[in-house]
């Protein structure tokens, strides 16, 4: 009985989400594709891409945190779909920048946008699950980061495709079409979106037994004053930590159809179409490995083994980027190792913080780590530019990672001990 509750829960929210977050990370990584394009018509350069790729990460770093801590006090609801209508009317917009100005805006602006909804929801997941039942429904949830790259990369190669045939930019067309559902989506939210005192669909014997769980989880957590977050040593840690993850996580969401294009693949929708054998190869590894963390009890050797297997793959791709089918074996493992890393690690926190203090230490978190994402960007078309090509971004972007293995290793040491 106890476990079917659980499944009425997930039924009734992880699908939504896993759709908006869809949604969300298309909206971010779309530019990804445009770039096959819209460098040559506006006349960029990788760096300037780059750098646009990136500014978005220091808008989301600026309001992470307050966005966090305006859907605890608004309601995850009702917060959630706001920021998925704004960052959806912002994400078309796109489509009408002439400059690399106007570029600049617009991404940062989209971050400050899609700020809040990744934090917000792996909170408001915290207000319907125990950590014992988290790393295998956040890794659902975060299978959204793949399921984007499934669906997301041929249905842009399509777009860009077919409006490009009838002499229209494509890559502008791609913007605005994409921006399109998020904006419905978000409209949407409020009324699915739910606490458990106020879900209709369950039983006061349900609510009971949820919070009752909920209630027994957060006793074995520490309570601190919300100021005491900014200095517990273990939030800036785990900020380090995810932001190893993070480089590797950019690195492909921004230069995934760069590297096709590179290994000898010029048509845009069959780009498209072969982006998605990376990720659906992660969604697999993904959900089969959060079962086994779950299952077993254990963090610390899953996340180990995706940091390396991530590494690997970067590694590969810098030394057979031009051949299609080793190239493609090494993007799926540096994807899959990467996408299931992410989920993973976000059951640390969770694990030893609850209420307001988790908000905080997630949205701080996130943020910090998130910083990678402008960095990784523009560091690796800086090196493009620089270097003509893009294999030495790919082992410096291994290093980092296997960095993050490192400090996975010693933190949950520390962890064990105390």
């Amino acid at each position: 009985m106890n476990d079917n509750i659980y499944k009425k829960v997930s039924w009734r929210i992880v699908p939504f989400l896993l759709i908006c977050y869809t949604l969300a990370y298309l909206d971010r990584v779309n530019v990804s594709f445009a770039k096959i394009q819209m460098i040559s018509d506006l006349s960029l350069s990788e760096t300037v891409y780059g750098f646009g790729a990136g500014i978005f990460f220091i808008g989301y770093f600026i309001f992470e945190v307050p966005s966090n801590y305006l859907l605890v006090k608004i309601g995850p609801s009702r917060w959630l779909g706001f920021l998925m209508v704004v960052w959806g009317i912002l994400s078309a917009c796109t489509m009408f920048i002439n400059s690399a100005t106007q570029y600049y805006v617009l991404r940062f602006t989209l971050g400050l946008a899609e700020a809040g909804f990744f934090p917000g929801v792996i909170y408001y997941l915290s207000e319907w699950y125990p950590s014992r039942k988290r790393a295998k429904v956040t890794a659902i949830f975060f299978s959204a980061t793949a399921f984007s790259g499934i669906f997301g990369g041929p249905i842009s190669g399509f777009i860009m495709d077919i409006f490009n045939q009838h002499h229209y930019d494509g890559w502008r067309m791609l913007f605005l079409i994409e921006g399109i559902p998020t904006i419905i989506l978000g409209l949407m939210a409020p009324r699915i979106l739910s606490s458990i005192d106020k879900a209709k669909w369950l039983t006061q014997q349900d609510r009971d037994y949820l919070h009752k769980q909920l209630e027994k989880d957060r006793s074995t957590h520490l309570q601190y004053k919300k100021s005491a977050i900014f200095l517990d040593i273990r939030v800036w840690w785990l900020s380090l930590i995810y932001f190893c993850g993070i480089t590797g996580l950019y690195a492909i969401s921004f230069y995934l159809p760069t590297l096709i294009e590179d290994s000898g693949i010029t048509n845009i929708f069959m780009i498209g179409v072969i982006s998605a054998i990376p990720y659906i190869f992660a969604v697999i590894v993904m959900i089969v490995v959060g079962a086994s963390s779950d299952y077993f009890k254990e963090r610390k050797y899953h996340l180990i083994g995706v940091s390396v297997m991530a590494a690997v793959g970067f590694v590969g791709i810098g030394l057979f980027g031009g051949n299609t089918y080793l190239s493609l074996v090494f993007m799926s493992l540096a994807t899959a190792g990467i996408l299931t890393l992410i989920p993973l690690f976000w059951s640390l926190p969770a694990a030893i913080l609850s209420g307001m203090a988790a908000a905080i230490a997630i949205a701080i978190i996130n943020s910090v780590g998130n910083l990678s994402g402008f960095v990784t960007p523009y560091l690796v078309g800086y090196i493009i530019d620089t270097t003509a090509s893009i294999s030495l971004a790919l082992y410096m972007v291994a290093i980092v990672v296997l960095v993050g293995a490192i400090l996975i290793y010693v933190f949950l040491n520390k962890a064990s001990k105390s």
